[in-house]
């Protein structure tokens, strides 16, 4: 199945693009590290979600037909 996404995605550096996966990447081993390992996946895409949306980026998620959550991520 497809993944749609109605963002308007731009054109970002490599710069940017670095210093955004750095910060989302922060983000993403917080959650880890404050959840642990054991806990479904829609947990830390939640809680991912707010952490990302409380630094200031929109966030969207769609649930995958294969049981992932996709987060989709602007500022």
């Amino acid at each position: 199945m497809p993944v749609n996404c109605n963002a308007n995605i731009q054109r970002i550096g490599q710069t940017v693009f670095k210093q955004i996966d750095n910060e989302v990447m922060g983000h993403a081993f917080a959650v880890l590290t404050e959840l642990g390992q054991l806990f479904d996946e829609q947990l830390y895409a939640n809680r991912l979600a707010l952490k990302l949306q409380n630094a200031g980026y929109k966030t969207d998620k769609e649930d995958a037909s294969d049981s992932r959550t996709i987060l989709y991520l602007s500022r």
